[in-house]
């Protein structure tokens, strides 16, 4: 049986082979329809930083992209920042264009190259150079494109696949602009008015305060969520005619020095769409993806840190805990921390949760405890106070006269941190 499957196979592997044989010998391959044609640069001796405007019609519709202050920007039909990336993608494919030789016999309607093409115009000094790109070539990867207002020619990369698809493509989609590292204040308005506004500033030390009173630390990795959600919101489309936004969430952000301010607006249509309007488009986008609406819905509550302290583990380079009769002062060396109890206490720390704000009780007596972080020369506090009912201690922290309150459940995890190296 198994003598049997082998010659089989073996026929079977020999008439494969006649036939690829057959193939490659018998019929030759069909004519290369580029072969023999020469090509030559539509554009040469054209430097990309020597474009200073660009001006792209599409579907009945033009845009003019002008260089101001060495950046891309769109200036008619609208001022708006550009997209520099695809601008830059655009004059680099345009001026790399190599064509080949007229094609007198092909009528420039006949291949897309109608009042409809897509033309693209570049400003090089006094001169401007235009391509309008047509239907691509059924054979080969060529497009028939026009320079100027020639003849008829065939690209000899496909020269249609470097157009944007749209106009809107060359244009930045960024509804707010500003340095993440200098903002300083986030103030929040909901739409109705009905609910006070989030107020956060943020400290010299770099943490993150919610404006009440008296200031409650907030909880930075929210914070910085937000400053970020803010950042990288984008329009999906633009409305350009329509004016700014009112009944609308409005967000401003200070920042820089001397300071600045930006403003973005955001409300949900009937239709469930939410748009926005801010400094950087004029009129409305419609908002792509984004978890904004959804941060800006939080409660007040949310942005309280419930974290027992603030840690920074790039900058921490000493702690010290004093905890129910045991003490420890670590500092970090290149090989860790001087102390091996160090990183059990850190990830109680971590792990730890702590209350703030009214109603908590006020510290009150002698301290029984006390958590200290040093950040370089920057150092934040955690003392401890009475004892609650619920087995937890009112405490203070330093950068506000907030009142906290410390779990259970942190002290017990400290106290055993610290207890491990007995």
């Amino acid at each position: 049986m198994e003598n049997r499957q082998s010659r089989v196979l073996i026929v079977l592997s020999v008439v494969l082979t006649l036939l690829v044989l057959a193939i490659v010998f018998v019929e030759p391959p069909g004519p290369d329809p580029e072969e023999g044609r020469t090509w030559t640069r539509a554009f040469p001796d054209v430097a990309e930083d020597a474009v200073t405007a660009v001006r792209v019609s599409m579907a009945g519709r033009e845009v003019l992209i002008e260089k101001v202050d060495g950046k891309w920007m769109w200036t008619a039909p609208v001022q708006a920042p550009a997209d520099a990336t695809q601008v830059d993608s655009l004059v680099s494919s345009m001026l790399f264009v190599d064509v080949g030789p007229a094609l007198p016999e092909l009528a420039p309607a006949g291949v897309g190259l109608d009042a409809s093409a897509t033309r693209v115009e570049l400003q090089v000094g006094a001169e401007s150079l235009s391509l309008s790109v047509g239907e691509d070539a059924p054979v080969g990867s060529s497009t028939y494109v026009q320079v100027g207002d020639g003849p008829v020619q065939a690209s000899r990369t496909r020269t249609s696949a470097a157009m944007p698809p749209r106009l809107d493509a060359l244009r930045s989609r960024s509804l707010v602009v500003y340095p993440r590292s200098e903002v300083t204040e986030l103030v929040v308005q909901s739409p109705d008015g009905e609910r006070p506004p989030l107020h956060i500033l943020r400290t010299d030390d770099g943490d993150w305060l919610a404006d009440a009173t008296p200031r409650l630390r907030a909880d930075r990795t929210q914070v910085d969520t937000l400053v970020d959600a803010l950042r990288y919101a984008e329009a999906e489309s633009f409305l350009d005619e329509a004016g700014p936004l009112t009944d609308a969430w409005v967000v401003t952000v200070s920042h820089s020095q001397p300071s600045q301010t930006t403003e973005l607006r955001l409300a949900e249509g009937m239709d469930g769409v939410w748009r926005a309007s801010g400094p950087v488009q004029p009129g409305q986008g419609v908002l792509a993806a984004s978890e904004l609406p959804e941060l800006l819905a939080r409660p007040p509550s949310a942005w309280v840190d419930p974290h027992l302290l603030t840690l920074r583990h790039t900058t921490l380079d000493r702690l010290e805990v004093v905890l129910d009769g045991r003490s420890m002062d670590a500092r970090r060396t290149a090989d860790g921390w001087d102390d091996p109890r160090a990183e059990a206490v850190l990830v109680a720390i971590e792990t730890g949760s702590a209350q703030r704000g009214a109603p908590l009780p006020s510290p009150s007596g002698g301290e029984t405890g006390v958590i200290i972080a040093h950040h370089g020369e920057v150092a934040t506090e955690l003392r401890l106070f009475q004892g609650l009912g619920d087995g937890g201690r009112a405490a203070k922290e330093s950068g506000t006269e907030a009142p906290v309150a410390v779990s259970r459940g942190s002290l017990k995890a400290l106290a055993d941190a610290l207890a491990s190296g007995d």
